[in-house]
């Protein structure tokens, strides 16, 4: 569980328990996670992950975590998904989250992970 999202090490050692407890063939870090950002209420870091022989494919390019600020802010990370999935369903180029989680997963935080696409945020 995450006592500071803004901190690398805490970030780091809270994903590879999330990653781990996922089953999507984890093995570790190829790139541990970095920030990148922050959105309005949200921290951001990208991540590269290495896989053993049940790796999912899906979870092979590098990636990008948004943790939200507060447990509070779940409802905020699945309606940003539902409307993600909506956009990309229709055409749109919208990047569809790989997962969504509330405060239950290992972070004690909301968390969306989702493929990496250089630039910055609408914030920058």
């Amino acid at each position: 569980m995450i006592s500071d999202p803004s901190s690398a090490e805490q970030v780091s050692a809270a994903l590879a328990e999330y990653l781990t407890a996922r089953r999507i063939g984890f093995a570790g870090f190829v790139e541990e996670p970095a920030p990148v950002g922050r959105g309005f209420d949200t921290f951001i870091y990208t991540f590269r992950i290495a896989g053993n022989a049940e790796f999912d494919p899906a979870w092979s390019s590098r990636l990008v975590a948004r943790i939200y600020s507060s447990p509070a802010r779940a409802p905020v990370a699945r309606h940003e998904a539902l409307v993600q999935r909506f956009a990309a369903g229709r055409g749109y180029p919208a990047l569809v989250p790989l997962a969504v989680e509330g405060p239950e997963c290992a972070l004690g935080l909301p968390l969306m992970v989702m493929e990496f696409v250089p630039g910055g945020t609408a914030f920058d």
